[in-house]
């Protein structure tokens, strides 16, 4: 089950947050970063 909410887990490097948003993309959970509603959104700027 996808937690979007809350604290976010945790990543070691951005490569990995991108993997983690890709594979939730495809599979139709979210289309943007702004679908995850963490306290806390990583940010590549």
């Amino acid at each position: 089950m996808l937690r979007d909410y809350g604290v976010p887990p945790s990543f070691s490097a951005w490569k990995d947050f991108a993997e983690f948003f890709e594979n939730t993309r495809t599979a139709g959970l979210t289309a943007i970063c702004r679908d995850l509603h963490w306290d806390l959104r990583p940010s590549p700027g």
